[in-house]
């Protein structure tokens, strides 16, 4: 079983929210950026989270690319 790292306590609201307050002033392409990931995959992502008819996707987009679940 391997443990996952999370640049946050999961287990406390204030650590969470310290953490969240770091995307003030980003952009969601500053959130992608910041995750080092490949340029094909930066475009996959593009196209799932920001379909206009994917509600909640930028949400989604922060849920899973920031704060890691």
């Amino acid at each position: 079983m391997t443990e996952s790292f999370t640049p946050y306590d999961e287990t406390d609201p204030l650590s969470i929210e310290q953490y969240g307050q770091q995307l003030i002033w980003n952009t969601f392409m500053d959130v992608i950026e910041e995750a080092a990931l490949s340029y094909d995959i930066k475009a996959e992502i593009i196209d799932k989270y920001g379909n206009p008819r994917r509600k909640g996707g930028l949400g989604n987009l922060l849920e899973e690319i920031y704060f890691g679940y």
